[in-house]
């Protein structure tokens, strides 16, 4: 029973020092995105809300299941817009914190930050996936 108590006050105690992804406060919890949606918005600066649209996708990561020599990643394409401007952003996702960082970018002279939270489904072996079958999380704040 002793060591049961140990055991569970230790792991407590590493959880307690796990940090989320969310837990950047600068970034809301992500929206997930399909291809042919109308798009995610999210609050912008001064020129209206911003409007996020998946273009592009191109998934390498390693497929289920399957031993691979790296794990690959995905390349994204998104248009942002606001009521006055838009622009192409490019990022790639690892599905690694480390590797992962914000893409930022300006609009309409303000500077933002967007970043991809997951890429679902992964890629299965012998199944050629579309585009329209992802859902990206994704998130964009004002820097």
């Amino acid at each position: 029973m002793r060591m049961t108590v140990i055991w569970v006050l230790l792991a407590m105690a590493g959880l307690a020092g796990c940090k989320s992804l969310d837990s950047d406060p600068q970034y809301s919890s992500p929206n997930f995105l399909e291809y042919n949606s109308s798009g995610l918005k999210f609050p912008g600066k001064s020129s209206g809300e911003l409007t996020v649209v998946l273009k592009n996708l191109k998934d390498t990561r390693c497929p289920e299941n399957v031993i691979c020599i790296q794990p690959g990643w995905v390349e994204l394409s998104f248009l942002v817009r606001d009521d006055s401007d838009s622009v192409r952003v490019e990022a790639l996702f690892y599905a690694n914190t480390e590797k992962d960082k914000v893409k930022k970018f300006q609009l309409s002279g303000n500077d933002y930050g967007l970043r991809v939270y997951q890429v679902l489904p992964l890629p299965q072996e012998n199944k050629n996936l579309k585009l329209e079958d992802y859902k990206v999380g994704v998130s964009v704040s004002s820097l």
